[in-house]
């Protein structure tokens, strides 16, 4: 069996992203959980990152801090449908996630809310007969592979397509492709492309169908609990981070960061 081994690391060439001086005790918090699983520029474990950049300015502009909480994905959107947290970040916008969170006002529509666009592509083992035909997936004996928790299933279940979401993170994910488990597996283009620049034998396995099925947009969501205490507040909030995130400064950051050469992984 062939090995996909991955150390996924913010890369070196990312001085502009920088962490913030450390709050005042006495500012209101906000806390937020965030996948804990690495996507440079985007997120890291120990909270540096793109995101953590633009959120901190947002609360810093309202007059709050920000405790930021990694966490297993599914576990994490659980923590903000039962109130524990405030909100998330980087939330898929999904038809079937309407209601359980508060998405910004208008999503997915508004492009100034969008904290990230990625396109969907599916990756499939060489050799199988899987393609894309008719705005949809072909050819599968067995199920498509997501991440646990990740609102693309719920998109492809649309779509009639027979799902497994039992992969911790991508890496797994694309090693039960190379493994013979799944034939085939729809990844965000952000971490296929951290993947393939990282290199490693098992992707020699594997190749990405040349169209996007689709797009997903993701937001910060807030809890139904904390809009109704203080709905004013929420919308400050949205209203401040569409702001933060078309200043100069950060549009700059962003556009060198994801400039900059791939962050390393993978070594078989």
């Amino acid at each position: 069996m062939i090995r996909l081994i991955f150390a996924l690391a913010l890369p070196l060439s990312m001085p502009a992203i920088t962490q913030a001086a450390g709050p005042s005790p006495t500012q209101a918090v906000l806390r937020l959980c965030f996948e804990d699983s690495p996507l440079p520029p985007w997120r890291s474990r120990n909270r540096v990152g793109l995101y953590f950049d633009v959120l901190r300015d947002m609360a810093h502009s309202v007059g709050m801090r920000v405790e930021f909480s990694p966490q297993p994905w599914p576990y994490c959107q659980n923590e903000v449908f039962e109130g524990r947290m405030d909100g998330a970040f980087a939330v898929a916008y999904g038809l079937e996630r309407v209601g359980k969170f508060a998405y910004p006002p208008n999503a997915p529509n508004v492009v100034e809310d969008r904290m990230r666009t990625d396109p969907i592509v599916i990756v499939k083992r060489r050799g199988t007969a899987v393609r894309l035909e008719g705005g949809s997936v072909v050819g599968l004996q067995k199920p498509i592979g997501v991440q646990a928790g990740y609102a693309v299933g719920e998109e492809l279940k649309r779509l009639g397509l027979p799902v497994e979401a039992t992969a911790r993170d991508h890496i797994e994910l694309l090693q039960q492709v190379v493994d013979g488990q799944l034939d085939a597996a729809a990844l965000s283009s952000a971490k296929m492309s951290q993947l393939t620049a990282a290199g490693g034998q098992g992707l020699s396995k594997v190749e990405v169908l040349p169209q996007p099925l689709f797009t997903k947009y993701y937001f910060l969501v807030f809890s139904n609990a904390f809009v109704e205490r203080d709905p004013a507040l929420a919308q400050r909030l949205w209203a401040a981070l569409r702001k933060e995130r078309m200043r100069p400064a950060y549009l700059a950051r962003e556009r060198a960061a994801l400039e900059a050469p791939a962050a390393s992984a993978t070594r078989p």
